[in-house]
């Protein structure tokens, strides 16, 4: 079973990157399960999503506190909250950040990447809402979510805001997706 923890503030778009995530790999074949837990439910307080994948019927609950992947939304989360608990050198790591911030997350246990979500999002459609850049990213990672599926999941989430905000949303994980760092193998 795939188990994704995914850290972000409010506002950044944890929450829908954990439904783009289940949606997508529900569209491939998986069993899914995501949900959100909220602090302080305000922009720019700390939250956790999560997302369970497996072949299999998904019979866990709660939260997940080993992940099997770990998306950071914000580079500077770690600095003010442990969102590194539970993680193995079997972890895949995921974080949005500069180029010149990779250094600081060399010493995380197992593989971690990177990419400039936020550069994208804002360059895309000039808001710091990473999600869907952070997915794109994810499917290129984790391997089990297509960009085929990704695109439905966007469309089918995202329609509500309008044909434009959707091809922004899609245009934005595709290159995140092309845009991916390796900060430690």
């Amino acid at each position: 079973m795939i188990r994704v923890r995914i850290h972000g503030r409010g506002g950044q778009g944890a929450r829908v990157a954990a439904k783009l995530i289940g949606r997508a790999a529900f569209a491939n074949g998986y069993e899914t399960q995501d949900f959100a837990i909220y602090g302080a439910e305000r922009r720019g307080a700390p939250l956790q999503a999560f997302v369970r994948i497996s072949k299999e019927k998904i019979l866990e609950r709660g939260y997940i506190a080993k992940p099997t992947h770990l998306l950071i939304l914000d580079y500077t989360l770690p600095k003010i909250i442990n969102v590194f608990s539970g993680i193995s050198k079997e972890t895949v790591t995921l974080i949005n950040c500069p180029e010149e911030k990779d250094v600081e997350f060399k010493s995380i246990i197992g593989k971690v990447y990177a990419v400039d979500a936020e550069k994208i999002a804002l360059e895309t459609f000039g808001k710091k809402i990473y999600n869907t850049a952070m997915v794109g990213a994810f499917s290129q990672i984790c391997k089990i979510i297509t960009i085929k599926n990704l695109e439905y999941a966007i469309r089918a989430e995202l329609k509500r805001y309008g044909s434009e905000v959707v091809k922004k949303n899609i245009e934005a994980a595709k290159k995140a997706a092309k845009e991916i760092r390796v900060v430690k193998k």
